[in-house]
């Protein structure tokens, strides 16, 4: 969902006698309550992609942190998740 969609969906959880279902302040308001809404369910992508190596690209940091990896910045995002990938084979994966 969009920003817009979010603020429509918010638009028709007020109630219509307790709020002035038209007026300007209200209308910028759920705009940016829809913009927030928006960019928190794209993090939550993001979060819910970094689980899996394949498809992490924010969370790549952190794998690469939590392995002891230094950052390479001429690397491309494919190398950088080998080079990640490699290094959890090398120590046996991720089971206990």
């Amino acid at each position: 969902m969009n920003s817009r969609d979010y603020a429509q969906l918010l638009n028709t959880l007020l109630l219509p006698k307790s709020y002035a279902l038209t007026g300007k302040r209200l209308g910028v308001e759920l705009q940016v309550e829809g913009k927030s809404l928006a960019q928190l369910e794209i993090c939550a992508g993001e979060v819910a992609d970094g689980i899996t190596l394949f498809l992490a690209v924010g969370l790549l940091v952190d794998w690469k942190r939590m392995l002891g990896i230094f950052p390479d910045s001429s690397m491309t995002l494919q190398q950088r998740r080998q080079q990640v990938l490699t290094r959890i084979n090398a120590t046996g994966g991720l089971s206990r």
